[in-house]
């Protein structure tokens, strides 16, 4: 693995992330604390999509590719649970790997 350890990068990410919003000024106004609270998760859930370990070595298998439990995974946990909390129904797997990786590949280009 080259870089930084995942674990140090998401601590630094996530103090980073927290000081900003005790920094940032309080305010009664409702709607100013929501974009304040979702521009942080946007913040945590960015950093995980840029800490996935990716080998761009081989292409997988036909098989992993047809395994809904193996694109779901690719899916960083934070981004996985915005998904499964946004989308309604009892099984929405695929809705959370079709667009779980379209937002990893719009945020992490090739």
């Amino acid at each position: 693995m080259h870089g930084r350890s995942d674990v140090e990068t998401v601590k630094e990410t996530a103090a980073k992330t927290l000081q900003q919003s005790k920094d940032s000024p309080q305010t009664d106004d409702e709607e100013a604390e929501k974009r304040k609270i979702v521009r942080a998760a946007a913040r945590f859930i960015k950093a995980d999509i840029k800490n996935i370990d990716t080998c761009r070595d081989f292409y997988p298998d036909p098989s992993e590719l047809r395994s809904l439990e193996k694109n779901v995974a690719f899916v960083p946990h934070s981004l996985r649970i915005l998904l499964q909390e946004t989308f309604s129904g009892k099984s929405c797997d695929l809705e959370v790997a079709s667009i779980g990786q379209s937002i990893v590949q719009l945020t992490r280009p090739s």
